[in-house]
């Protein structure tokens, strides 16, 4: 029996081809999490009501069985947000973050939400790079692979602002130099700093990406971003 899901929020992830002329989607979707379809002829005639592009929010409608259901509608659920520059460079980062950190099939309302409320302020805001540690913090804490900031792992006393810590990525901060090769060392007013995702202080910023960086390259099991690469090219800091 074919199964059918109608009128899903959703938005594209990525998209390539598939077949001589249709495509190959990844979305992420309120109630369904990501999902892979199949959008049949997409590349040679337009059979929806709106294009299937990244950053713009869809109402779409599948059928079928397995991991590659079919596409069946698609309509507009809101404008574009018609990112540009680095806006368009962070929109890329933050899909391949959901696309490679994500499981098909594992519903998130919840990032869900936050997806969409970053996207709006990548459009709106000025600075970038705030938006982008505050994403990958909630990111982080959505899968539950969320950072332990408020305290020392091995004495489980509080983190002292003037300490130094070393963070290990599925364990969590101790008080000391770092030790290992996924290890980052942090000061404790970066973590305080990280738990109230106060980002006002230059240094703390760029700890704070520095740690980031390292617990999501542990969790993507060591693979590069290719979206990385753009901001490389582009000169703009991720």
């Amino acid at each position: 029996m074919q199964q059918r899901t109608l009128l899903q929020p959703a938005y594209v992830l990525h998209a390539r081809p598939y077949g001589d002329t249709s495509l190959l989607l990844e979305i992420f979707s309120l109630d369904h999490g990501r999902q892979g379809l199949v959008a049949k002829g997409a590349r040679v005639r337009k059979r929806h009501n709106c294009p299937l592009q990244p950053f713009a929010p869809l109402l779409l409608s599948w059928s079928g069985r397995g991991e590659l259901p079919t596409l069946t509608d698609c309509d507009r659920h809101g404008e574009a947000m018609g990112l540009r520059g680095d806006g368009l460079l962070c929109g890329f980062y933050i899909n391949e973050l959901m696309y490679r950190l994500t499981h098909r099939h594992d519903p998130h309302p919840e990032l869900f939400k936050i997806y969409a409320a970053t996207l709006v302020r990548l459009r709106d805001e000025v600075s970038q790079e705030p938006l982008l540690r505050e994403f990958e913090l909630r990111l982080l804490d959505s899968l539950g692979y969320g950072l332990i900031l408020d305290h020392d792992v091995d004495s489980g006393g509080p983190v002292d602002a003037d300490g130094r810590y070393t963070y290990i990525p599925d364990l969590g901060p101790r008080l000391g130099e770092v030790d290992g090769n996924v290890a980052v060392g942090v000061s404790g007013r970066t973590l305080h700093a990280l738990q109230r995702c106060d980002w006002r202080d230059v240094d703390t910023l760029r700890e704070s990406k520095r740690l980031l960086r390292t617990v999501l390259h542990y969790h993507l099991g060591g693979k590069p971003l290719n979206s990385r690469a753009l901001f490389r090219t582009a000169a703009k800091p991720q």
